[in-house]
């Protein structure tokens, strides 16, 4: 058996020797494609030695991020020149491709939707879908745009628009430090013109694979909130210190679809809302290698939603279904 051949190879503590391409380590889990079998997902206590022909960037618990080719054989690990000695597999915190340029560190998704109507009751529906993510050996950075433009028959607009984003430094295969998380939203239909969430999060990775993925985070936050209708006499903003909870959860259904689902819940004050829920779930089906339909399913919960100066007050929850085209690049 060629041990020196010029393709990624990991050994079994059985024996057994796969030859293919490792994409990552993440979560004590090693996402490699096999040869012969495909992609597959192997637990590092299941794994002997590694060898990696092609440059990776590696992050060490003890000794901090390295770029280069990569063996670990059981006692030493190896990147590129640079030699540990008495290492174990639990100082790999995680393993990725090497970037040559910024461009391959970043996953990025765009889509747009309509929902055109004429006749008795004339509307148009737009919607807009944004995600991006930057991934390096130790930190990631995750931001999402989506929003919502409704016009009606007589002029009745309705706008929905969320920004969240947040940068995550791991210091293990599952522990976070999310030092800035943000959250800015728009809801005419819950009477709230402006809302910004600021919040610092610990957080950490239940689940991490190329099939599977579930992190959930907390952390104290600040949230500032203009609203965008108000009776005289009452402040039309306000802010308050709070709780800020979050998850995100994303699964591999097989048959090139795949489902994700975003919440998060804020604590305010309740004279500007009280507790805010945010769900997001969302179903992609690719059509091509780039191109994808995607179904969102938005959920919004507001607590104590703020009365309109008409006496109107908004509906607590506030739910939205489209459809549309993304294109991943």
């Amino acid at each position: 058996m060629d041990f020196n051949s010029e393709r990624d190879w990991v050994q079994l503590v059985s024996g057994e020797v796969i030859f293919g391409e490792l994409e990552e380590l993440l979560d004590n889990e090693i996402s490699f494609d096999s040869d012969e079998l495909g992609d597959l997902v192997i637990d590092i206590d299941d794994v002997a030695r590694i060898n990696s022909h092609s440059s990776k960037t590696i992050h060490l618990l003890k000794y901090g991020t390295f770029s280069g080719a990569f063996s670990f054989d059981g006692e030493t690990i190896v990147i590129g020149q640079k030699m540990f000695r008495r290492a174990s597999k639990t100082d790999i915190v995680s393993i990725t491709r090497f970037a040559n340029n910024e461009s391959e560190r970043w996953e990025n998704e765009i889509g747009f939707g309509a929902n055109i109507n004429s006749g008795n009751n004339s509307s148009k529906e737009f919607t807009g879908k944004m995600t991006s993510l930057r991934t390096e050996a130790n930190s990631r950075l995750r931001m999402s745009y989506l929003g919502t433009v409704r016009q009606d028959t007589g002029g009745l607009n309705s706008r929905n628009h969320r920004f969240v984003g947040g940068y995550s430094i791991y210091y293990s295969t599952s522990y976070f430090l999310r030092p800035i998380a943000l959250d800015v939203s728009q809801s005419t239909p819950q009477n709230i013109k402006l809302q910004s969430a600021f919040s610092a999060q610990v957080g950490y990775d239940i689940h991490s694979d190329i099939h599977r993925k579930w992190e959930v985070s907390i952390g104290p936050s600040w949230v500032y909130t203009k609203f965008d209708k108000v009776h005289d006499g009452i402040d039309s903003s306000g802010s308050s210190l709070g709780v800020s909870i979050s998850s995100y959860y994303e699964v591999d259904l097989g048959k090139d679809m795949d489902l994700s689902h975003t919440y998060s819940l804020t604590t305010n004050n309740e004279s500007a809302g009280g507790v805010m829920h945010h769900n997001l779930l969302s179903l992609s089906l690719d059509l091509t290698e780039v191109v994808e339909m995607e179904v969102d399913f938005v959920w919004d919960r507001t607590e104590k939603p703020v009365a309109k100066p008409s006496g109107d007050r908004p509906e607590k929850d506030d739910l939205r279904l489209s459809f549309g085209v993304g294109i991943e690049f």
